[in-house]
C-alpha cells in the first residue's frame, strides 16, 4: 500500500523525507546499486523494506510534469569522488538503458536497522505489558495525554491498602550492556504528588534512586548504596504536569539491570515514603520509560520488542521508473545523465491536456483530456 499521502497533509510532520534509488544494471551485465543522498538517524546507510541504500553525494532534477502532458526527462547527477559508478559506466556502455528507480518515504518508516538502539527497556509506554513485573498495583495504557501530545500516557494505581511487596511499584528486568546508566521516566502526579525511581544491579545492595515532588518539581537526594556512585540527578519540565526525571549511575560491575517506577508520598526513600498505607484508587501517571547505556540522557525513543515499531516497507510514494538515455557529462567531480521514461523508450503517448470551453456553461473553461 504505497503513497503515504496523509502524512504529506500534516502540516506538523517532524519526521525527515528521503529519496531512495535503484539503479539496475543487471541487462548490461552488471548489478543493482542502491543509493541515497540522505545518512540514517544511526549516521550511517539506510534500510528499508530489508534493502540497503548506501549514503552517496547526488542530485537528481527534473521530476515534475507539465500540463503539455510531456513526460519529464529527469537528470541524475552523482559524485565522482569516491568513484562508487565508474567501473560500471566504463564497462557497461555508460550504463545507457539501465534502469533507475525512485521511491520516498520518510524516516519513520525506516526498518530497525536505520536506528541506533538507545532503550534499553521493552514496552517502554506500555506498563500493561507482561514485561512489567507490578507490586501492589494495576497499570493502565493510553489513558492521558502525554508530554508528545498523544493519548499514550499511562497510570499505576495502588491496589492495596498495605503492599505486599513491600512496595508499590513497576519494574522491569534487562541485560545492562555497560556500567554506566542513565534511567529516565516521564512522571505526571494524579492522586500521588511524588514518584520515585530506583536502578540496581537486580538485588537489593547495589542500588541508585531519586525521588521527586510532582507538585514543584523539586529533587530529592540521591540515594546511593553498595558499588553504586557517581550518581546525577536531573528534572526537565516536559509542561503540561509533565516531568522527565534522570538518574544516572555507575556500578563496579553490572551485568543485569533491575528498573522501577514508584508512587510515592515523599522525597525520602525509607519505608514510611514508600511503603506507606495505600489506596486502590490513588496512583501516579507515566510514560515514556527509558534506560540506556552512558551518562547522558538522549531523547526518549518508543520501543515496543524493537526500536523501532513504525517500521513499513509499504509506505512510500513511487515507484517512479526511468531509464538512462544518455551521459551527459563525466569529469573527475561528477558523472551526469538525462533519463528518460519507459513511455516515452516504448513509443508510446500519453494524452495531451487542453483548456476548452464547457458547452453547458458559456465562457467558463474548463480542463480535460482529449
Amino acid at each position: 500500500m504505497p503513497a503515504p499521502y496523509t502524512d504529506l497533509q500534516n502540516l506538523n510532520q517532524t519526521s525527515g523525507f528521503l529519496e531512495l534509488y535503484s539503479l539496475d544494471t543487471t541487462a548490461l551485465g552488471g548489478t543493482v546499486y542502491n543509493f541515497t543522498n540522505n545518512v540514517s538517524p544511526a549516521g550511517g546507510s539506510i534500510v528499508f523494506g530489508t534493502t540497503t541504500y548506501t549514503a552517496l553525494p547526488i542530485m537528481t532534477e527534473g521530476w515534475d510534469f507539465t500540463a503539455a502532458g510531456q513526460t519529464p526527462k529527469p537528470t541524475l547527477t552523482v559524485s565522482n569522488v569516491q568513484k562508487t559508478l565508474l567501473a560500471a559506466v566504463v564497462s557497461l556502455g555508460d550504463i545507457v538503458g539501465a534502469k533507475l528507480t525512485r521511491i520516498r518515504t520518510y524516516e519513520k518508516y525506516l526498518d530497525a536497522a536505520s536506528f541506533a538502539q538507545r532503550n534499553l527497556l521493552n514496552y517502554s509506554q506500555s506498563p500493561v505489558q507482561a514485561t512489567w513485573t507490578k507490586g501492589s498495583v494495576t497499570a493502565s495504557d493510553n489513558v492521558v495525554t502525554a508530554p508528545d501530545g498523544t493519548l499514550t500516557g499511562g497510570r499505576i494505581v495502588e491496589t492495596a491498602v498495605t503492599p505486599s511487596s513491600p512496595f508499590f511499584f513497576i519494574a522491569q528486568t534487562k541485560a545492562a550492556g555497560g556500567t554506566t546508566l542513565t534511567a529516565s521516566v516521564f512522571v505526571k502526579a494524579a492522586e500521588r504528588t511524588f514518584a520515585n525511581i530506583r536502578i540496581d544491579d537486580t538485588g537489593s545492595t547495589n542500588t541508585a534512586q531519586l525521588a521527586i515532588d510532582l507538585a514543584t518539581g523539586t529533587l530529592g537526594a540521591i540515594g546511593l548504596g553498595g558499588n553504586a556512585s557517581n550518581g546525577i540527578a536531573s528534572v526537565v519540565d516536559a509542561g503540561n504536569g509533565w516531568w522527565r526525571l534522570i538518574l544516572t549511575v555507575t556500578f563496579a560491575a553490572i551485568t543485569n539491570f533491575n528498573f522501577k517506577v514508584r508512587p510515592a508520598i515523599g522525597l525520602q526513600h525509607n519505608a514510611a515514603h514508600l511503603g506507606y498505607a495505600g489506596d486502590p484508587t490513588k496512583g501516579i501517571s507515566v510514560w515514556g520509560m527509558q534506560v540506556e547505556v552512558g551518562s547522558v540522557a538522549t531523547e526518549y525513543q518508543l520501543k515496543t520488542t524493537t526500536h523501532q515499531p513504525f517500521a513499513d516497507p509499504t509506505k512510500y510514494l513511487g515507484p517512479d521508473v526511468y531509464v538512462v538515455e544518455q551521459k551527459t557529462a563525466h569529469n573527475k567531480n561528477i558523472i551526469q545523465w538525462q533519463m528518460t521514461s519507459i513511455i516515452d523508450r516504448l513509443g508510446m503517448k500519453i494524452p495531451r491536456r487542453q483548456v476548452l470551453k464547457d458547452k453547458g456553461f458559456p465562457g467558463v473553461a474548463r480542463t480535460r483530456l482529449r
